[in-house]
């Protein structure tokens, strides 16, 4: 297994447009049509650059982040994170599902569980940190929606 690498984005501006494509390809279509990040995301960049982390060939970029913020003098690094399962269970609101551990009392979720092993807790959720709305005519013309016209497969309920 190789070694990865966590390099800043902005140390390799030649790698832009390849982590924006493997960026896109694990999203679907409708997540990048949030005016709101729209608007503002490139204020990351430019006010944060020093927590803009890419992973080269493998590292742990969460362990890579929370060391750049110790480093930066930060007490806390709080992140939105989307649960990978959460999208299993479209009708289940996340404030239940945030609830939601194991035996070990880690989440259910193996997203989260890594958060969790690396000290972090969870604060709960942050229903408005991404709002994409439009008409029926809309989001048909993103993604075929599920048989009961309000789940997306494998994607978190539209509501």
């Amino acid at each position: 297994m190789s070694q990865l690498q966590v390099v800043l984005s902005a140390e390799r501006p030649d790698l832009e447009d390849q982590a924006r494509a493997a960026f896109r390809s694990g999203w679907p279509e409708f997540i990048f049509h949030d005016p709101v990040s729209a608007e503002h995301i490139g204020r990351a960049d430019s006010y944060f650059p020093q927590f803009g982390l890419l992973l080269l060939d493998g590292g742990e970029v969460v362990a890579a982040l929370t060391q750049r913020a110790v480093a930066a003098g930060l007490a806390r690094v709080i992140a939105p994170v989307r649960p990978e399962l959460k999208s299993r269970y479209p009708l289940t609101p996340m404030q239940s599902f945030a609830r939601w551990t194991r035996s070990d009392g880690l989440h259910i979720d193996p997203w989260l569980r890594t958060h969790q092993r690396l000290g972090a807790a969870i604060l709960g959720p942050a229903p408005r940190s991404m709002l994409i709305t439009g008409t029926v005519c809309e989001w048909e013309s993103l993604r075929r929606l599920h048989a009961t016209g309000r789940a997306l497969p494998d994607r978190l309920p539209c509501l």
